[in-house]
């Protein structure tokens, strides 16, 4: 069961503590959200770095969303849409490309389909 990973302080304690117990990253993917400037909640397809050892925990919001199953196209210009509930998450597109430490080297964590969008593969490698 998908939960709000990194808001919910008993899993990530525990997601935490499995990777310093196996003394390995964890690369874990759940939803996230954040409140924009108006107070709104903004919901993201997100993945999250745990490292031993760190603490700090990385994250990566999706860019490229599956259209009318993870964001409705144009729902933001067109109103009716929206009023519709289709069944879809509405999630809010990413804007950073985040680069992983992995303590080893970096890395990119594409989400699901966003692999197949080269010009966001090739900003990710620009990147480093």
């Amino acid at each position: 069961m998908s939960c709000y990973l990194v808001h919910r302080q008993e899993y990530r304690e525990r997601v935490a503590e499995l990777s310093e117990e196996l003394r390995i990253p964890l690369l874990v993917e759940a939803p996230d959200y954040t409140y924009g400037q108006n107070g709104e909640p903004r919901y993201y397809n997100a993945v999250f770095l745990f490292r031993p050892q760190v603490g700090e925990v990385q994250n990566y919001y999706k860019i490229q969303l599956v259209p009318f199953s993870e964001r409705i196209p144009f729902d933001e210009r067109l109103p009716i849409p929206k009023r519709i509930n289709l069944g879809e998450a509405d999630f809010s597109p990413g804007r950073r490309l985040t680069l992983f430490d992995s303590g080893k080297g970096h890395f990119a964590a594409l989400i699901c389909f966003e692999a197949i969008f080269p010009n966001l593969v090739r900003a990710f490698v620009n990147r480093g």
